[in-house]
């Protein structure tokens, strides 16, 4: 069967495209799925900060892409992996066009900022138009990225309220926990944080992101449908 493939993009850094990347691809991995992270954006910040094998499951490979190579890439590894992330740029439309001709779900980080909402709609545009002028279909979902688990001020509020608003596509809420940050610092996946018991909040980041897979393939069932 091939590979579930998914694209990762922002059109600004600091809202954690490639930590969400990471989280998904641990989540995947820890039930038995076999992963490859396509690093797809010009920072490298999966390759040069994150990946090592050595303390990472094996079923979870990084490979660094090129822009004009992203869609070869994905292509010819479809048929080794369960599923594929890519990390790419929102901002560059020749790297997030290449990652939709062959994703079949597209994820955009958002800071619960007026100003992050407004980056985040420019990449749901962008897709909405590809969308227009192709036979198939690409979802596209913003996640509500490093939202406070207490108090959530008024302009938090407001920004998520514009967003029903304007009718854009919510998937899920993702909090700001110190396990993704350490995720990096370990080089690691949350259900190894949670094993280890290194960080208290590893178990609640893992079952948001196990909410955040299961309503992506809900809503690609519910297309089928």
């Amino acid at each position: 069967m091939a590979a579930f493939i998914i694209a990762c993009a922002s059109s600004k850094g600091g809202c954690g495209k490639t930590t969400l990347a990471v989280a998904i691809a641990g989540v995947y991995a820890s039930n038995g799925s076999s992963v490859l992270l396509v690093d797809a954006d010009s920072r490298k910040r999966l390759q040069e900060e994150w990946y090592n094998p050595e303390t990472l499951s094996p079923k979870i490979k990084v490979i660094s892409s090129r822009v004009e190579d992203v869609e070869t890439d994905v292509s010819k590894n479809r048929d080794v992996f369960d599923v594929i992330i890519i990390d790419v740029e929102g901002s560059a439309n020749w790297a997030l066009a290449q990652a939709l001709q062959v994703a079949h779900f597209s994820l955009v980080p958002s800071n619960v900022s007026f100003q992050d909402l407004k980056d985040a709609q420019k990449v749901y545009n962008y897709v909405e138009s590809i969308n227009k002028e192709s036979k198939r279909y690409r979802h596209c979902w913003i996640v509500w990225n490093r939202v406070p688990t207490a108090i959530r001020s008024k302009e938090m509020k407001a920004t998520m309220d514009e967003a029903v608003t304007s009718g854009l596509p919510i998937l899920t809420t993702i909090h700001e926990r110190d396990a993704y940050k350490a995720m990096f610092s370990y080089q690691t996946t949350l259900d190894k944080l949670r094993e280890d018991e290194a960080v208290p909040s590893a178990g609640k980041a893992e079952q948001e992101i196990a909410i955040l897979i299961s309503a992506m393939h809900e809503k690609l069932e519910a297309q089928a449908a």
